[in-house]
């Protein structure tokens, strides 16, 4: 157990509404500022969000070992980055961050045959950064806000097609095998 006091709390989380747009329509938001002309008429979004019911967000602070991927869909890492990387140089991440990452997920991650860095964002989590923008995504550098509602990143056949983009004529041989996404 951790020698500090840990406690669950509750929350009401917010969630998309289901619509029947949707139906013919597929949920979007457009968070990018690099946007074909042909796409800049469009609304920045078609989604609703609503709260959802009150719920517990549990504390596992000092249950950290409890938690595997296989099982939860995440695991508690810990590992030291080294604290001078500049995030802000879009090669130093691509170099010495994505090396780190790639030793840490050998490390720590179960069956691990190959690590492929796809993609890299930086996230802020300042309180000046919960106002909405749209985000430079040509540009890894540029933070992103905080996400403020429970969203998936990549879906299935998004994992999928990342395999394509990244793998090339490789990806038909690794889509035969286990592929898994961490964030």
């Amino acid at each position: 157990m951790p020698s500090f006091p840990t406690t669950d709390e509750r929350a009401r989380l917010w969630y998309l509404r289901w619509t029947p747009l949707f139906a013919t329509e597929k949920p979007y938001q457009i968070v990018s500022e690099n946007m074909p002309a042909a796409l800049a008429s469009l609304p920045k979004e078609n989604l609703t969000m609503e709260q959802g019911p009150e719920q517990t967000i549990t504390d596992i602070r000092g249950r950290e070992a409890d938690f595997d991927t296989d099982e939860h869909g995440f695991a508690v890492a810990k590992w030291g980055f080294p604290r001078d990387i500049d995030y802000a140089s879009v090669s130093e991440v691509e170099g010495r961050y994505r090396e780190e990452v790639e030793r840490m997920l050998r490390k720590t991650v179960g069956g691990v045959d190959e690590v492929v860095c796809f993609n890299w964002k930086l996230r802020e989590n300042a309180k000046r950064s919960y106002e909405p923008r749209l985000a430079n995504m040509a540009d890894p550098a540029q933070p992103l806000v905080p996400a403020h509602d429970v969203h998936v990143d990549q879906s299935p056949a998004t994992a999928i097609q990342y395999v394509y983009e990244c793998m090339g004529d490789k990806a038909e041989e690794y889509l035969r095998y286990r592929v898994r996404i961490f964030k």
